[in-house]
């Protein structure tokens, strides 16, 4: 799938300054209320190493910035690879977690948010 443009630094999820090698939640943005139509939620993970890296990046919706739900849970991540999402949140709050499993994982500086261009 090809995305039609980069990402939308209002609305980033995730975008590490380090090598993410350990889970990581990312801040919480104000998509300002619930989305009138869908967005596409892209992740970008520029690699995957170490013995069985694996990482289940969940896109959650909030009220109040507290109580979380999941919106999305994207397939599991075992390599480097570029993910689209459609999805219409009906909160808020939006954030990325990326839980990281396996020995001496290391997935790079990941980045995940809204996509300016959406999917082609």
């Amino acid at each position: 799938m090809k995305t039609g443009g980069g990402f939308d630094n209002n609305l980033m999820l995730i975008n590490s300054t380090s090598a993410v090698t350990s889970t990581v939640t990312g801040s919480a943005v104000d998509f300002n209320g619930p989305d009138l139509y869908e967005i596409n939620i892209r992740a970008c993970v520029p690699k995957a190493s170490g013995t069985s890296p694996k990482m289940v990046l969940k896109i959650q919706e909030s009220d109040d910035k507290s109580n979380w739900d999941d919106l999305y849970i994207f397939p599991d991540i075992e390599a480097a690879g570029e993910w689209n999402k459609k999805m219409r949140g009906t909160k808020r709050w939006r954030r990325a977690v990326a839980t990281i499993t396996g020995t001496s994982p290391d997935f790079g500086y990941v980045m995940v948010g809204a996509s300016t261009g959406g999917v082609l």
